[in-house]
């Protein structure tokens, strides 16, 4: 206020509850006859009948500001067909648009909605648009996607019939695949088939083709009985990164998580499963927790790294301890959350930090005291550490670097294993040592000269890698 600073609202992170300024916006105008006051005081009913009545409501939005006028996919297969463009604003006296060369417009209703086949390339989706006796312009970029089977992921008990599906294609052929135990239902030649499935072991596949494209794909079926990450049972999650708390892996009582109700009791994600899920938070969290549950995750780590914890937790009351384990073994624990006033009013809690390695692939949280909600998890680069090097919590040395006939490597303690691997991630040396072996001295006049990745493992499950240059 008068070129002064009094405040400040930073978007942090936790989501458009918090930061709702990058979403559409109503207004909302009412009586409010009563609230905390009249409700204890009481409403005399002799003021009865009132009205609001409303003048104008103008809304400002600078010129430049009118952008994003373009709802649709921004992401399409190879002759992706019937495709919807439109307009997001509603009242425009004209909208004139224009598609790539090798895509074709089918159709425009209402003038703000466009039909598109698309052809093979990407290309730019324009909107011109006249209002209030002004002329706004968008470009939408549209990039190819990849090809990818949709569908059923599990095999069932039931033999109930799986379905798959392509994403639609005009002018295409569709071959689809199935093992011998298996049979094409309905659909073949479609890019959607309904399959008898029963309980076999195998892949799906299509071979699809086009003008623009001429390959197969396949999808893998998996035994219902298994432990996946979800909600891609082919990709665990990637740490650093985020995962939702509703993100457990698919495996259901006892294997994927331990809950102790046997339905849901809330109304959020994953009806199906016994874990309580609500919409405290945007894309949902566990609520509910009581002591003795448990979540686990399928994670991927592609080098090891400080990672530093930031929960998003509420608690009426407070609640906990909570503990983080790795492959089974603790992290963290006895991290106790603070009481938030609310069953939904979260808080992003840092939880603790510790060391992941390539060879971490499980994630458990663990309530040892119940009385809490978890929505998303963070899990980004530790910075209280500072360590540039991990491999200083052994006090490993790698030398010489660059190396032609041999590599020394020492550490502070027990190494057991030492590996050699290409730059494309292919093992070229592997050496289990005897126990003590502090000092080992590895011969490599067999490698070709380039960059490699040098992974020592010690006695103590601590993983380190380096590169070295091999002359």
């Amino acid at each position: 206020m008068d070129d002064e600073k009094y405040f400040t609202y930073e978007n942090n992170g936790d989501g458009w509850s918090a930061w709702p300024f990058d979403h559409p916006f109503h207004l909302i105008l009412n009586i409010a006859i009563g609230g905390d006051w009249g409700g204890a005081e009481g409403v005399e009913d002799t003021i009865f009948p009132q009205k609001m009545e409303i003048d104008y409501v103008k809304v400002y939005k600078k010129k430049d500001q009118l952008s994003n006028l373009i709802d649709g996919e921004e992401k399409l297969v190879p002759n992706a067909a019937n495709v919807k463009f439109s307009s997001r604003l509603l009242n425009g006296e004209s909208y004139k648009w224009s598609v790539p060369d090798d895509a074709e417009m089918l159709s425009q209703d209402t003038n703000k909605n466009i039909y598109v086949n698309w052809g093979c390339q990407q290309g730019d989706v324009i909107l011109s648009t006249n209002f209030n006796e002004e002329t706004y312009n968008d470009t939408l970029s549209v990039s190819p996607k990849d090809l990818k089977i949709q569908g059923d992921y599990f095999w069932n008990k039931d033999n109930n019939p799986l379905l798959f599906f392509l994403d639609s294609m005009h002018a295409t052929t569709f071959k689809w695949s199935v093992p011998e135990q298996a049979s094409i239902i309905q659909g073949q030649g479609t890019n959607a088939i309904s399959v008898e499935w029963n309980e076999a072991n195998g892949n799906v596949s299509v071979d699809v083709s086009n003008e623009c494209t001429d390959e197969q794909i396949q999808r893998k079926i998996l035994n219902p009985d298994g432990q996946y990450p979800y909600p891609d049972p082919y990709q665990p999650h990637i740490l650093p990164g985020n995962i939702e708390a509703i993100h457990y892996d698919y495996g259901g009582e006892g294997i994927a998580y331990h809950d102790l109700g046997s339905t849901n009791q809330g109304d959020g994600p994953r009806q199906d499963n016994g874990v309580d899920t609500q919409y405290s938070e945007p894309n949902g969290n566990v609520g509910w927790i009581e002591t003795g549950e448990w979540l686990e995750y399928s994670i991927e780590v592609q080098d090891t790294i400080f990672i530093e914890c930031n929960f998003r937790t509420a608690s009426f009351g407070g609640g906990g301890p909570l503990s983080v384990l790795i492959n089974g073994k603790k992290q963290i624990t006895d991290v106790m959350i603070p009481d938030t006033e609310g069953w939904g009013n979260f808080i992003t809690q840092n939880i603790g930090s510790f060391l992941l390695t390539p060879e971490d692939t499980l994630l458990r949280i663990e309530a040892e005291g119940g009385g809490f909600n978890l929505g998303r998890m963070q899990f980004k680069e530790g910075e209280a550490t500072d360590l540039k090097n991990v491999s200083d919590l052994a006090n490993l040395r790698i030398y010489p670097n660059p190396a032609k006939n041999r590599l020394v490597i020492e550490a502070s303690e027990p190494i057991y294993s030492v590996e050699v691997l290409n730059m494309l991630g292919i093992k070229m040396r592997h050496k289990i040592l005897p126990s003590h072996t502090k000092q080992f001295v590895l011969n490599i006049p067999g490698l070709e000269t380039g960059m490699y990745i040098i992974r020592v493992k010690t006695r103590s499950s601590k993983l380190f890698s380096k590169q070295f240059l091999k002359r």
